[in-house]
């Protein structure tokens, strides 16, 4: 993630359990000084990091606890002087693209709704599912549709380099493509965008 930052030109560092303890405190001295502005960690910025300042929040893992999600955004919810508000980014929903349409997982009141939007228009599937549940759902209706290989994390095609048309319509979407961008991340990123649109 640092390295995502880094090559969009976002001065970041990332942090971890196996840093020594005089580096770790440099790299928060930096931080803390404005040298950095983008920390990736998982699970070591956690209980007695104060940092009052931080205005945003990027949820890059999944949970399904609700209250680690607010311990998460919790870094980020201290007022501070000059501080107006703080962002917390993650999706909250799953989008897989499917070539004719997507496949949307969305939360709903504690449970979970599977939707289907393409040209026919937007369909519910299924709804008041546990995650594991609509998950399997949307598999299914991926397999019956003949995009069981969109389905596979582990697809060959995944890790094949981006497109030109991927990233034309990355562009077109006002997204700027990193260097290195494999055609799995492109077309989640696609899907996750055309589904964000007005509907």
């Amino acid at each position: 993630m640092a390295a995502a930052f880094l090559a969009d030109g976002i001065p970041a560092a990332s942090i971890h359990g196996e840093m020594p303890v005089a580096e770790r405190r440099a790299l928060l001295a930096r931080y803390h000084r404005g040298d950095v502005h983008v920390i990736a960690n998982c699970a070591v910025l956690t209980e007695g990091f104060d940092a009052p300042a931080v205005d945003c929040i990027i949820i890059a893992r999944p949970t399904r606890s609700r209250t680690l999600y607010v311990q998460m955004i919790g870094r980020g919810t201290r007022t501070f002087p000059g501080k107006a508000d703080c962002l917390a980014t993650g999706t909250g929903r799953f989008v897989l693209a499917l070539g004719t349409g997507s496949l949307l997982l969305e939360p709903a009141d504690g449970r979970w709704r599977v939707v289907v939007r393409d040209r026919a228009g937007i369909r519910e599937l299924a709804t008041a599912l546990p995650l594991d549940y609509a998950q399997g759902t949307a598999e299914d209706y991926a397999r019956q549709v003949g995009a069981a290989i969109l389905v596979d994390p582990q697809a060959a095609w995944r890790s094949a380099p981006a497109t030109d048309r991927q990233l034309s319509a990355l562009r077109r979407c006002r997204i700027r493509p990193r260097h290195g961008l494999t055609k799995g991340e492109a077309s989640d990123l696609l899907a996750a965008t055309l589904a964000d649109a007005p509907r």
